[in-house]
């Protein structure tokens, strides 16, 4: 691996700043709650988010920026295949 000079790895990490602002932009929060979302709107623990959706986004964002963001316990499911 070459190594960086110093403008090379400030170029790196504002390209990281840079996809990093983009994945806590509040749109493409939205976008990938609609998604996580699909075809669940009718479980309670959705329907409490949604309920409550710009506010829960509005925080995400704020953790995810400050670096402050916890993620949940895992939960285990069994997916059942009818195939």
């Amino acid at each position: 691996m070459a190594s960086m000079d110093g403008s090379g790895i400030m170029a790196e990490l504002e390209e990281q700043r840079s996809l990093f602002d983009q994945v806590a932009d509040f749109s493409n929060l939205l976008l990938a709650y609609r998604k996580a979302a699909r075809g669940k709107r009718f479980h309670e623990d959705v329907a409490t988010f949604d309920y409550h959706l710009e506010g829960q986004l509005l925080r995400l964002r704020d953790e995810l920026r400050s670096e402050r963001y916890v993620p949940g316990a895992y939960r285990r499911f069994t997916i059942a295949d009818p195939r």
